[in-house]
């Protein structure tokens, strides 16, 4: 079955004709077009046309707790999302989209009714909303997309690229088109958000963010997620727009609260402001992040500032953990072996290797180190942890009290 033909039949079962002339039945039933529920306008291409509503925040608006018209560099957010085009640019030159579906499973049957996407200007912020206003329109819809994106560097999703950029390729290579994204660089902020605040929120969703980060609660216009597909196949059969006025606002929100978590995480991540974030556990997270570019002094910075803010129970020995582990690395022992101790009084295993090391190796001083080791195996004997994993330790620990013992007898010789 060629494409064409395949798309004609999902028409049909959408109760659609192909081609620009209705049955006079499916004309009765546009008595609430888009255009009496929703502002907007028409927009011409050479496949046809394309509804397309604007909305405009001005530059004192903030989305909850943060701006959204001030431009900030993204060198730090480019570099993770491994797009070093964008380093030297800033939120100006990203384009913020959020996709609206007929399903979530994708594929060919799947259809893009809505695209939003949102961009800051000189006035502030604004939004163009693509609405698929019959799905016989899909080629006019596409290109007036294709044609608002193509003047941006860069892509900026919440869960893009698992969904909303996959299911927009089909849509472009159905239609026998050229997908315009390939050339994009592309900042996904969902695995980004659920890392940096992976140690205070349980669920990081988008509606989860807005409320513990951004500080926002939506209107009573807020339509559900799981309702909006069945509420485009309603229309369709329907052609009373009326209830879509839910669904724009939707996705205008996700569109806003995207750009929001843009700014609220450059400004987490921004160097050397470590001082300056709220959250204890959040500036450990991002201390994480920056270790993980390898970035160890400015990770060294985080972590240090982290263990300052007297975080407690398993972050505070995360934090001492991970920074005594970069000290390692850095053979800056004077600062990390009273890290190491401090962890030991909490009865930290771990630490009592280290000790134990650092004390044969770098010291010479054998009877040091064994009584570490004999110390951090009495400590596995009474931790609550799986059997072959205390099993595989005491084994560790006694190889290395044998080994320590050896040293011992032959330097007294």
């Amino acid at each position: 079955m060629s494409l064409k033909n395949s798309l004609r039949d999902r028409l049909k079962s959408l109760g659609v004709q192909e081609g620009i002339k209705k049955s006079s039945e499916f004309q009765d039933k546009r008595r609430y077009p888009i255009e009496k529920s929703i502002s907007g306008e028409y927009l011409h291409n050479s496949f046809g046309e394309v509804f397309i509503h604007t909305d405009e925040f001005p530059t004192d608006y903030r989305h909850g707790n943060t701006p959204l018209s001030t431009p900030v560099g993204i060198t730090t957010l480019a570099r993770w999302a491994k797009t070093i085009d964008l380093e030297p640019l800033n939120s100006r030159d990203l384009v913020f989209l959020d996709t609206e579906t007929t399903g979530l499973s994708g594929g060919t049957g799947t259809f893009v009714f809505l695209v939003g996407i949102g961009f800051q200007t000189v006035e502030g912020f604004a939004i163009k909303q693509f609405f698929l206003r019959d799905p016989a329109e899909e080629s006019a819809f596409l290109i007036s997309l294709e044609e608002a994106i193509s003047g941006f560097k860069g892509l900026v999703t919440f869960n893009g690229k698992s969904f909303d950029v996959p299911i927009l390729k089909t849509r472009y290579i159905l239609n026998g088109f050229q997908f315009p994204f390939i050339e994009m660089n592309h900042i996904d902020l969902l695995p980004l958000a659920r890392r940096l605040w992976k140690y205070r929120l349980a669920n990081r969703n988008l509606g989860i963010l807005e409320t513990e980060i951004l500080n926002l609660e939506r209107s009573s216009e807020e339509i559900p997620g799981w309702m909006i597909p069945e509420m485009y196949i309603d229309y369709c059969r329907s052609g009373d727009s009326r209830p879509l006025k839910g669904v724009f606002y939707h996705n205008a929100m996700d569109i806003v609260s995207l750009a929001g978590l843009l700014m609220k995480i450059t400004t987490l991540v921004e160097p050397g402001k470590q001082d300056d974030v709220v959250e204890g556990v959040d500036i450990l997270a991002v201390g994480k992040l920056y270790e993980s570019l390898g970035n160890d002094m400015e990770a060294g910075k985080y972590f240090e500032a982290a263990i300052q803010r007297h975080l407690e129970g398993d972050h505070r020995i995360l934090a001492k953990k991970t920074y005594a582990s970069l000290l390692k690395r850095k053979r800056k022992w004077d600062l990390a072996i009273p890290i190491w101790k401090e962890l030991a009084a909490y009865g930290q295993w771990d630490a009592f290797v280290e000790l134990a090391k650092y004390f044969e190796h770098s010291l010479g001083a054998f009877d040091e180190a064994r009584c570490f080791a004999e110390l951090g195996r009495k400590i596995v004997e009474k931790i609550d942890m799986p059997k072959v994993k205390k099993e595989k330790l005491n084994m560790d620990f006694d190889r290395r009290i044998t080994r320590l013992s050896l040293k011992i007898e032959k330097k007294c010789r």
